[in-house]
């Protein structure tokens, strides 16, 4: 690949072929970098600016380049394969346009100055990578692939942020978005959006590592029905962290996803389709299960910080299974609210304890039966296999025989605690759950 050295000879623009040399020192370059050369900022201060949009063969900086690469408003482009290697001492600014990578590498690990993301768009496609400076924030990332083509994108060790993360497949394409070799930490600040082709798939493969994600905006999966996506789950968490209400619809997605963390201020994290996790730890805001159905194949807690919305039907028509043991309370003088004007499910393997909760309409039957006999509980009536503190001791293992409180709720026959068991897992998310 040739060439071209920035001098910044006759001004900052990047256009302009005098600002650039064909060789270290000279001679002066005919042309600046084309889809042909590579730009190289090794030395000198004077700003570059992009003056239209451009695509060049790579871009390569060096510590001893102190100015800023600027892209002005306009889009940057790599040819195939082309890398943008980013280690000046200076800024570089994105503003309103986009960078563009094709099966290349985005590396700014070693930028001495600022990643000014504004508001712009970073779409890779192809054997693509980003190596990150850990705590910087990009802007909008688009991964696309098309056609009958594939993308794999790797994304390196460290704390990614993203304004908003979007994965698209279209014809029969396919895209993995790879963070099982780095295990990295991914901050979406708004939106994940996936849009699968009808014969086109998406994978997000971290089996084996525990990259952690935290999501501030909506999940969604958009584009044609017969289209796969799929979660490979890894052993880090996934958390719902956002100050507003947050939409999450995980239905298309065969799973499971990683451990399900809700730790919000503000807003409510609101499920507009099925779930399936390896676990479920709900610290602080609100949720609302939307009548949908949940299934947590691992343990399943609700912290005193945790809410249910304060709507009376929140919970009407929803299904959870949990293959662990079950941990819910709410605090005194602000019980947790599992109310319903209908019936909903709760099936639980392992252990199951409730404290300063309030229940209404709950069929446990098929599973363990739901402990919240210390006297903080109320039972809201038209439950089913609950222990309030107004029932006897039923003794160890199964309840022999129902038995009736005051309020019409019945504890009937359940599993031993900790026993092992299945639990359907909600549409394309299927899978047995063991206690």
């Amino acid at each position: 690949m040739l060439a071209r050295y920035w001098t910044g000879r006759i001004s900052n623009d990047f256009g302009v072929a005098a600002n650039w040399d064909a060789a270290p020192g000279g001679p002066a370059a005919s042309s600046p970098p084309g889809p042909a050369e590579t730009g190289l900022f090794l030395s000198g201060g004077v700003d570059c600016v992009l003056s239209g949009d451009v695509t060049i063969g790579g871009l390569v900086t060096g510590p001893g380049y102190r100015g800023k690469i600027d892209l002005a408003g306009h889009n940057l482009a790599g040819s195939p394969a082309a890398d943008f290697l980013l280690a000046h001492s200076g800024d570089f600014a994105l503003g309103s346009g986009v960078l563009r990578l094709d099966g290349g590498a985005l590396g700014w690990a070693g930028l001495g100055g600022a990643l000014d993301r504004g508001t712009s768009t970073v779409h890779l496609s192809g054997e693509s990578a980003i190596f990150a400076r850990s705590g910087d924030r990009l802007n909008d990332l688009l991964i696309t692939a098309e056609g009958g083509g594939a993308t794999v994108l790797t994304i390196g060790p460290g704390a990614l942020g993203l304004a908003n993360l979007k994965v698209s497949s279209s014809g029969s394409s396919t895209v993995i978005l790879n963070t099982a070799e780095h295990a990295p930490r991914l901050v979406v600040e708004g939106d994940l959006t996936l849009v699968v082709a009808d014969s086109g798939a998406i994978t997000v493969d971290q089996s084996g590592a525990a990259p952690d994600w935290e999501i501030g905006g909506n999940v969604t999966v958009e584009g044609g029905l017969a289209g796969r996506a799929a979660w490979k789950c890894g052993s880090g968490r996934l958390a719902a962290t956002g100050n507003q209400i947050q939409r999450w619809d995980w239905s298309r997605v065969s799973g499971p996803l990683e451990q399900i963390v809700i730790d919000k201020r503000w807003g409510a994290l609101v499920l507009t389709g099925s779930l399936a996790c390896l676990g479920w730890t709900h610290r602080l805001g609100v949720f609302d299960p939307g009548g949908h159905e949940m299934a947590c194949h691992g343990d399943f807690t609700i912290e005193p910080g945790g809410r249910l919305a304060a709507d009376p039907s929140t919970m009407d028509g929803c299904s959870i299974a949990v293959g662990g043991r079950l941990s819910i309370a709410g605090r005194l003088g602000a019980r947790l609210r599992l109310l319903a004007t209908s019936g909903w499910r709760l099936t639980v393997i392992g252990e199951a304890v409730a404290r300063f909760v309030d229940v209404a309409h709950c069929d446990a039957a098929a599973g363990t039966i739901i402990d919240a006999s210390d006297g903080t509980s109320a039972d809201g009536g038209g439950n089913l296999n609950w222990r309030f503190a107004h029932w006897p001791a039923a003794g160890a293992g199964n309840v022999a025989a129902a038995a009736v409180g005051s309020t019409g709720s019945t504890a009937g026959a359940v599993h031993s605690a900790g026993g092992t068991g299945q639990v359907s897992t909600p549409g394309s998310q299927r899978g047995a759950i063991h206690g």
